[in-house]
């Protein structure tokens, strides 16, 4: 009987960090300022040039 009652709190733990990580999700998309900050980080690369981002980190390139 122990056991068992063990083994259902762990259970429910376990659903209660997915309902956490769920409800956390929904969060941050529900926050439409980040999520179009995430939409243009996600873009940023796209748009540059590679030769400017080895500048940007430093590493020296021959023209």
């Amino acid at each position: 009987m122990a056991n068992q009652i063990a083994e259902m709190m762990k259970d429910l733990k376990e659903v209660r960090d997915k309902i956490d990580s769920i409800i956390e999700t929904l969060e941050i998309m529900a926050d439409k300022e980040l999520m179009e900050s995430i939409k243009k980080a996600k873009d940023e690369p796209k748009k540059r040039e590679f030769r400017e981002y080895l500048k940007e980190i430093g590493v020296d390139i021959q023209e």
